[in-house]
């Protein structure tokens, strides 16, 4: 069966205790959780959320310090992401910058953006860690080609897409295959496993109205935990 059995799963197959042929899929539990989620929101605090950015935001907007001319994504010169600022990203503000520990699907890239837009913010500097490397590669897949997001950087580092074991060298067995890949997993999430920067411009906020800020998501497998 695909991904095999850990010891647990099939301790508690030879028992009796779950059905063997059954099999969890954490990225379609992740997006049937979300939409819960979406339907479960505290509009009070939502709203409290959105006062307290606007505060932000207008103070940000008067501070001497965010005063620094930042490039555009239209000119080229955001090509150069490092320690720079969104794309779009207008002279007299800085970003919002959020930092998402145990990201899975971004369920929350959404609301932020669309509460940062109504603040004042024209753009957002998103950065969301996440341990599972399959929500990973789900998000970036997502990001790209359901939500029109540019990939600017990265592209390595989530790795884990399949459920079996691949990319076995000469002279290996897949046992050896397996346990290295194992070994390389965990020392992915120990070493940050890398980073990918997707990026989209400013638009309209659609039915809700209002606009969304351009953004910036840095994506990072990271086992913020350990």
């Amino acid at each position: 069966m695909k991904g095999g059995f850990t010891f647990d799963r099939a301790l508690a197959a030879a028992i009796g205790a779950i059905d063997p042929t059954w099999g969890f899929d954490d990225i379609l539990y992740l997006r049937a959780k979300n939409e819960v989620d979406a339907r479960s929101f505290h509009l009070p605090t939502l709203a409290r959320l959105e006062e307290e950015l606007t505060a932000l935001c207008a103070s940000l907007s008067t501070s001497p310090s965010s005063l620094a001319p930042s490039p555009s994504l239209e000119s080229g010169a955001f090509q150069n992401f490092q320690n720079m600022p969104p794309p779009s990203l207008p002279p007299s503000l800085p970003p919002l910058r959020v930092l998402d520990l145990g990201a899975g699907l971004l369920s929350m890239l959404g609301p932020m953006l669309r509460v940062a837009g109504k603040a004042g913010f024209q753009a957002v500097d998103y950065r969301a860690c996440e341990l599972n490397p399959r929500v990973f590669e789900a998000v970036k897949r997502k990001l790209v080609k359901e939500e029109g997001f540019v990939l600017r950087g990265g592209g390595g580092g989530g790795g884990g897409g399949g459920g079996g074991v691949g990319g076995v060298k000469e002279g290996e067995d897949v046992l050896a295959a397996a346990r290295r890949k194992l070994k390389e997993e965990k020392e992915n999430r120990s070493s940050g496993g890398g980073e990918v920067v997707l990026v989209r411009g400013a638009r309209e906020g659609g039915k809700e109205g209002g606009g969304l800020p351009a953004v910036r998501v840095r994506l990072r497998v990271e086992d913020f935990g350990a």
